[in-house]
């Protein structure tokens, strides 16, 4: 708004000098006043002068002119010249009255008037070109004030201070998908952004940044290319042709291409999970694309990482929270609802198993671990995806694992909300990631999340052959399956052979030795089949942790397994229990 103090002082505000004409209310009290002034000082004067027709003999002269009356009784008259000759004394003030009165009033007509004072106008919009507002000091904006320009004059340059100006940067609304050329100094700038590449291809990186990322990419002088004003990558997929060739057309119908560069090209599906088989029948390699970096990195202290020691793996326990793994039970079983019932599906063949994937890579990345995805195809011909996180050990001699399967089943696929079978599992490893991951550990921690449980167990068995054919040095990985059922009480069933019977050992006396207060009953059967099975069949050594038993709930695999037919409290002990027993083997 218009400082009217300002406004007022303005020389264009002020009326013409010496002139009567336009004169305002306070220009015709300053008349006024004279005008009193000359009638007063009319009076004064005038008060002096005998009244002849009252007093003919002049007697009521005043004090400060004439003479005294005569005494009483003295009836003499005066001079004979008397009145005459106060009559030429009186007219000679008179005169001089009139001659000051003159140089007075010329003297007030020749002053400038005072500017008018204005009441002043609210204005609900000044146009720049109207009124130009010059002041030392810019108005300081808040929540209700407008801010107008104080230089109306066109830039005469484009602005350079602020790089998010440049025309590139500004292609990015506020996060989108770009390409940039692969080189030391844009991995560096990446990296110290808090940003990573979804996918490499060649000398070509894919990034989903935001716009201030593209701006100091584009200032360095990198190859930079906005793909896509959006952060969606959920129906992504990388296509990579067979060596020497580069036409993309035997992608056939595969879905649209976003981007390409040399054999590799961005795919958008219409459907996920995206159908490859024929495709990759040709020689195409699928991958899914990574989504995102989360928004920001989760309960992992600034600076330093405490170290974890063994004398702090007790009070780990009441480092899990009870909202956590609620809140991830709740979002797990509501997965792909678009019906406002909070019951979706995971099942590997549904839409919310992809997405499923991509929120356990996000929160997992959240954590401070290092995520990638683990791809395969189902017997159906669908890209299906593990889901991997790494967190570094100081010693790289031997890892630890934590695993569980993301997808559920039910007799209605697209009704499949796996609260208990398993989403507990899922909920209880992701709290295991997030408070591990504040901690500086000896040895390193995975966590595993694998996919197509329900049918075949296919994506452990993957896991397991990758990982040994990778050397990956794991010691020991515990499979969290179905821990929040209630019908047996505080009731575990271990189950393993006897190369990873140690394992279970081991939880025995870290629930003894913390008070856990947990039922466990150890067992090596190898009827007793999930995902621990095909990893020790490839050579792993690991264990099955549960409260059900595969074929003895009433709710799993069926659309009543959900939150409000399984147990919170279960869970969150199973989840102590785990911890504590993974924390007993990484801590120094």
């Amino acid at each position: 708004m218009t400082d009217d103090r300002r406004l007022n002082s303005h020389p264009r505000s002020r009326q013409p000098q010496g002139t009567n004409q336009g004169s305002t209310e306070t220009a015709g009290e300053g008349q006024a006043d004279f005008g009193q002034f000359v009638s007063t000082a009319s009076k004064r004067w005038s008060a002096r002068e005998p009244e002849a027709a009252d007093d003919p003999a002049g007697d009521s002269a005043t004090e400060s002119g004439g003479e005294p009356p005569p005494p009483p009784g003295d009836d003499k008259p005066g001079p004979p010249f008397h009145f005459n000759r106060n009559s030429l004394f009186l007219g000679l003030i008179a005169l001089l009255t009139l001659v000051v009165s003159f140089a007075a009033f010329n003297q007030f007509r020749d002053t400038p008037e005072p500017s008018p004072t204005v009441e002043p106008t609210v204005q609900q919009t000044i146009e720049p070109t109207d009124v130009v507002v010059q002041s030392t000091e810019p108005p300081v904006p808040t929540a209700s004030t407008e801010v107008l320009p104080t230089n109306t004059a066109e830039p005469t340059t484009e602005p350079t201070s602020d790089p998010n100006q440049s025309d590139l940067a500004m292609q990015c609304e506020s996060s989108c998908l770009v390409r940039i050329a692969a080189s030391e100094p844009a991995y560096e700038v990446i990296e110290q952004s808090g940003y990573r590449p979804s996918h490499q291809a060649g000398d070509w990186i894919w990034v989903v940044s935001s716009r201030d990322l593209i701006a100091m990419l584009d200032v360095q002088g990198e190859a930079v290319t906005v793909i896509r004003d959006s952060p969606e990558t959920l129906n992504f997929y990388i296509a990579t042709l067979p060596e020497g060739q580069t036409d993309f057309s035997v992608l056939g119908g595969f879905g649209d291409i976003v981007d390409s560069v040399d054999r590799s090209a961005i795919v958008e599906v219409a459907e996920i999970p995206a159908q490859v088989q024929g495709i990759t029948g040709a020689g195409v390699d699928i991958l899914k694309f990574a989504p995102a970096v989360p928004t920001s990195v989760e309960n992992v202290p600034d600076g330093n990482v405490p170290v974890l020691t063994t004398d702090q793996i007790g009070g780990l326990a009441a480092e899990v929270s009870t909202d956590e793994i609620t809140n991830s039970i709740v979002e797990l079983q509501a997965t792909s609802s678009t019906d406002g019932t909070g019951i979706g599906s995971r099942q590997y063949l549904q839409p919310g198993n992809v997405m499923s994937a991509e929120y356990l890579y996000t929160r997992l990345e959240s954590y401070g671990f290092t995520v990638r995805y683990e791809d395969f195809i189902t017997p159906e011909g669908t890209l299906a995806s593990n889901v991997i996180a790494e967190l570094p050990g100081r010693d790289d001699s031997a890892i630890y694992g934590v695993m569980a399967h993301f997808d559920s089943m039910s007799e209605q696929f697209s009704v499949a909300p796996g609260a208990d079978d398993n989403a507990t599992g899922v909920a209880g490893a992701l709290e295991i990631a997030r408070v591990l991951g504040q901690y500086d550990l000896q040895f390193g921690v995975h966590i595993i999340f694998v996919n197509a449980e329900e049918t075949g167990i296919i994506g452990s068995r993957v896991f397991a052959r990758n990982a040994v054919a990778a050397g990956v040095p794991y010691e020991g990985i515990f499979n969290l399956d179905a821990v929040g059922s209630d019908r047996n009480g505080r009731h575990f069933w271990l189950n393993s052979d006897s190369e990873s019977e140690w394992m279970m050992a081991l939880m025995i006396r870290v629930n003894e030795n913390y008070g856990l207060g947990q039922n466990i009953e150890a067992r090596i059967n190898p009827n007793i089949v999930a995902d621990d099975n095909r990893l020790r069949d490839e050579g792993l050594e690991s264990v099955l942790i549960t409260r059900e038993l595969f074929g003895t709930s009433p709710n799993h695999h069926t659309s009543d397994d959900v939150i409000e037919n399984m147990s919170i409290p279960n869970t969150v002990s199973a989840t102590q229990l785990m911890l504590l027993t993974l924390a007993s083997l990484v801590a120094e």
